[in-house]
């Protein structure tokens, strides 16, 4: 069984990142964050290309790097796979030529298998013989993903793998990088700014702010209700605000607190009567009604103005306003459709209480 571990920490001016990586081939990793977070500097670091201040790595128990005993195994013999966002395939040689690049010059009949299997798993058999520069994006990509994998890497880099691809094709090579870990059986490292890129490829997350781990666990816990302000912030929750504590119930496991002048229900936290908290809320978990709605089981039932209608390609999000609260709501287009909802126009929201969540500094 494969198996990566990685501390290390690498200063470059103002710049400081700080990596404490842990794991087995069952897992795809993500590194997720913003643009200048640290995520493509840490594939650099663990392929060789940078050096850190301070660390160490093993991949299955080998140390490849450690800055205290001083070992230190080049870039070309870490057998670490690496697909680059741009690919960067040879383009005077065929796609057989650039998979085989890393490999022996003269195939055994093992090697021969390996690469008829990895040809075979990307679905690019019949394109052996063409000119790279013949192929579009999605088959530039999987080329890539064979050149890297025909080294029988112990651990498997994907920097944004479909950055460049449309909606459709970032589905299939999504499936694509699944099969690929499935069969055979690589601890894979990938890094994105897209959620749902993450939701559907992770088994574990870090979330990179400045160089620094800010929250780490498994994605749909973190991307859906996140512990940490930072956190929320840079995954874009649309509804972030200040509330007091008013009231504590365990026999319910409810907080009361009050949002301006509306007393919002959220799970129970250890807090205090009078505490100062932030509580999210996702967009999407906010429902929309034209009417007040009654025997439902959400705690949070609001009357609001309606002061904005936005859309864009991934639906319509309202701008809602109760007094001196406000709210976003995510619906559909057939839903706006469907409600007859207008701006100026009063609605209700209403969420559950298990919708929220507070966040720490």
């Amino acid at each position: 069984m494969n198996s990566i571990e990685a501390q290390l920490n690498y200063i470059n001016n103002n710049f400081n990142l700080s990596v404490d990586i842990k794991m087995t081939d069952s897992d795809r990793l993500i590194l997720y964050g913003p643009s200048g977070s640290g995520k493509t500097t840490i594939l650099k670091l663990l392929l060789g290309l940078l050096q850190p201040n301070r660390g160490k790595i093993s991949i299955s128990g080998q140390v490849i790097l450690d800055t205290q005993t001083e070992t230190y195994i080049p870039a070309h013999k870490r057998k670490i796979g690496y697909v680059p966002q741009d690919y960067r395939l040879f383009p005077h040689l065929s796609v057989i030529n650039n998979i085989t690049y890393g490999m022996p010059k003269h195939l055994t009949g093992s090697h021969k298998k390996f690469l008829n299997l990895i040809t075979d798993t990307l679905s690019i058999s019949d394109l052996a013989d063409r000119n790279v520069t013949n192929l579009s994006g999605g088959e530039m990509q999987r080329v890539a993903i064979g050149r890297a994998l025909s080294i029988r890497p112990n651990l498997l880099l994907l920097d944004e793998p479909s950055t460049s691809l449309d909606s459709e094709l970032s589905i299939s090579v999504r499936t694509l990088i699944k099969r690929i870990h499935e069969e055979f059986k690589i601890p894979t490292i990938i890094v994105t700014h897209d959620q749902q890129e993450a939701l559907a490829l992770g088994t574990q997350l870090h979330v990179l702010h400045n160089g620094q781990f800010i929250e780490s666990g498994e994605p749909s816990i973190i991307l859906g209700q996140p512990q940490k302000l930072q956190t929320a912030a840079l995954i874009d929750i649309e509804n972030i605000f200040s509330a007091t504590v008013t009231e504590r119930d365990s026999t319910n496991g409810i907080t009361v607190c009050q949002y301006h002048s509306l007393n919002v229900e959220i799970p129970l936290y250890d807090t205090q009567i009078g505490d100062s908290i932030q509580v999210g809320i996702k967009a999407s978990d906010i429902i929309v009604a034209t009417k007040r709605p009654t025997h439902i089981s959400a705690r949070n039932v609001f009357e609001v103005e309606v002061i904005h209608i936005d859309q864009d390609h991934s639906g319509i999000m309202l701008k809602c306003k109760s007094g001196l609260s406000e709210f976003s709501a995510k619906i559909t287009k057939s839903a706006l459709d469907d409600l007859d909802i207008s701006q100026g126009q009063n609605a209700y929201i209403l969420f559950k209480a298990s919708s929220c969540f507070m966040l720490k500094p």
